[in-house]
């Protein structure tokens, strides 16, 4: 006889048609979406930092941090573990199951926003002792974290209907959703900020964006919701979501310190004031590499999709895309490496640029930052987090130790470089290992195809660097742009021809001509 709630963790088989197409359609909406958000964030940082001043703006981009580990404090109420269950729930194809799912989720996710509001409030009180704003900002970031916190837990039940919309493979209406939560952000925070309100007027800004955002996705996620009052809750147990969310809270909380600690290393040893440099040092880097990395975070539905049904192009796809990520990688981050400087200088004046040093540490581990985030994606959606646990987790360690110890030697650049050495040294090798040795995938074959990306990545790298050092700066916004859009399209004809393989340019042929075809009137 069955446990109760185990008919939830056990996939059943699905058409899976439209796969490709609904991942790839989630990649290329957060690709419109990021180009929308970062010319909102073009225009309005440089405002931003002119009118709030060099500390008051890096005491904010600290505080966005520690929001980040409050929403990790989340998970210990048992959400951590909802994508699984959800996307196995989905995947069960049974009538009314994934509502029963999420209904049961929905009472943890509110008895985590209850349980994280003392949390929040304890977090405004600690940020000027801890930052040293001085007086004149102490109490308005006060009131600032405050209101920003609040506003976070007060939304934690909306994360649930992000989950519901991720696991039904419908990752683009997230990602419109977040788009139009971040342009409100963005541009009530210029209105706000310009009338005076300074950093509580940021924090209004964020509230009112979080607020948007949760009733967009409460608007898209009813479709696969039906019968929500009068389904009854899934009848899962506190232990089977422990089993599951446990890891997921330590391996979470890792990846936290290695992406959402750097800012905080550089304010709490060098100054509020230095996080601007720093951050905006790292803004095109980190943007480029983030949505690199997001490929991950489209592909596990139905990545898991195929693993579940038992399909054979499991392992093909698996080889093809995490090649695909590292070439692209490669190639896409040594461009963004060579434009930097020259962007920050334009943007928000040369004083801003933090070193050559820095930026290239940001470029090398945004490379392997985005080749991590694929197979940790895959490894932690099918509920194997522990089995990655061990390396993430000294990986995790060392990343904070050798950047509180490089950060007084080297700078600022002592920062990526602590987090450099902690990816390579742990879960740049051992995650593309585990999947190799838990899902069935060749690890000969995964090498080679890895190897090759990187090689062939590589010669565009020694190729283009020294020839941008070579040439002359390119005058004026106009020139950066015609330089960055020349290397760009570049880049983009070398990854086809030179990084794909042969059979992954057929099979994305294939995948456009059958898009075509589909779409053809």
């Amino acid at each position: 006889m069955s446990t109760p709630g185990t008919e939830y963790l056990t996939p059943a088989a699905g058409d899976g048609s439209g796969r490709v197409r609904r991942s790839v359609g989630t990649w290329i909406t957060g690709l419109g979406a990021t180009a929308a958000v970062a010319l909102a964030g073009f225009i309005a940082t440089p405002l931003l930092v002119r009118w709030l001043g060099d500390s008051a703006w890096g005491a904010w981009t600290v505080v966005g941090e520690w929001l980040g580990y409050l929403g990790i404090s989340q998970l210990a109420f048992g959400p951590g573990a909802a994508s699984i269950f959800l996307l196995r729930a989905h995947s069960a194809g049974t009538p009314g199951a994934l509502t029963a799912m999420a209904r049961r989720w929905f009472r943890l996710y509110c008895w985590a926003a209850v349980g994280l509001l003392p949390a929040g409030l304890a977090l405004a009180w600690w940020a000027p002792h801890v930052l040293h704003p001085g007086p004149a900002l102490a109490r308005s970031l006060q009131w600032a974290v405050g209101i920003a916190a609040v506003g976070s837990v007060v939304v934690t039940p909306a994360l649930l209907l992000r989950n519901v919309l991720d696991a039904a493979q419908r990752g683009y209406l997230v990602r419109g959703a977040l788009l139009a939560q971040s342009l409100t952000i963005t541009g009530l925070s210029l209105l706000w900020v310009a009338w005076g309100w300074g950093l509580v007027g940021m924090a209004a800004a964020t509230v009112c964006g979080l607020l948007l955002g949760a009733g967009l996705w409460a608007w898209a996620a009813r479709r696969w919701l039906p019968g929500w009052r009068s389904t009854a809750a899934a009848e899962v147990s506190l232990g089977q979501i422990w089993h599951y969310n446990w890891p997921l809270i330590v391996a979470m909380l890792g990846n936290q310190i290695n992406v959402l600690t750097d800012n905080t290393v550089v304010g709490l040893t060098l100054g509020a004031a230095a996080v601007t440099g720093f951050a905006l040092t790292q803004t095109l880097p980190l943007l480029a590499g983030n949505h690199l990395a997001d490929i991950g975070g489209v592909s596990w539905a139905a990545l898991g999709d195929l693993r579940a049904r038992g399909d054979a192009r499991f392992a093909t796809r698996v080889i093809e895309l995490s090649s695909t990520v590292l070439g692209m990688a490669v190639v896409l981050m040594a461009t963004i490496g060579v434009v930097t400087p020259a962007f920050v200088q334009q943007w928000v004046g040369a004083q801003h640029f933090a070193g050559a040093a820095l930026s290239w540490a940001t470029v090398a581990t945004m490379v392997v930052f985005s080749f991590i985030c694929f197979f940790a994606w895959l490894v932690d959606t099918q509920g194997d987090t522990r089995r990655r646990l061990g390396a993430s987790t000294i990986g995790s360690a060392l990343n904070l130790g050798l950047s509180l110890v490089l950060v007084r030697h080297w700078g600022v650049a002592g920062v990526a470089v602590g987090t450099l050495v902690a990816y390579l040294a742990t879960d740049a090798w051992y995650l593309p290992y585990l999947v190799s040795r838990q899902y069935g995938v060749p690890g000969a074959s995964l090498a080679r195809a890895v190897l090759r990306a990187l090689l062939r990545g590589g010669i565009w790298a020694a190729i283009v660097v020294p020839l941008a050092a070579w040439l002359p700066a390119a005058p004026g916004w106009f020139g950066l742009g015609v330089e960055t859009c020349g290397l760009g399209a570049a880049a983009c004809v070398y990854i086809w021809v030179w990084v794909l393989r042969a059979e992954d340019r057929a099979a994305w042929r294939a995948r456009w001509l059958g898009a075509r075809a589909r779409f053809a009137v």
